[in-house]
């Protein structure tokens, strides 16, 4: 009989290293999978995988919002955009993109 081939990787092999670690994000970190080049954001404190994205300005957008967007608060839907467009706004800011 013929065995299957296993898939992925071994258990307890990482190819993620830190990418940036700044005070304004903590308590998060950006770390870069080099096997699928994906952004993946950590909690520097559990040292656990929060999220994947596929952009650095993503993982900005989604840090910002998981330190400021309160996930207990239920928003209107109007209330909810003007929060992403601050949250945009400070994103720019923190990029150095801002426009004006």
């Amino acid at each position: 009989m013929k065995e299957a081939k296993q898939r992925g990787r071994k258990a307890g092999v990482s190819s993620k290293k830190c990418l940036v670690r700044d005070e304004l994000l903590h308590p998060y970190e950006i770390h870069i999978d080099e096997g699928s080049h994906t952004y993946l954001l950590v909690d520097s404190t559990t040292g656990l995988n929060v999220a994947y994205y596929t952009t650095l300005p993503h993982v900005l957008k989604g840090i910002l919002r998981h330190k400021l967007v309160p996930s207990e608060k239920v928003y209107t839907l109007r209330q909810y955009q003007e929060e992403m467009e601050m949250l945009n706004d400070r994103m720019m800011d923190l990029l150095g993109m801002r426009l004006t």
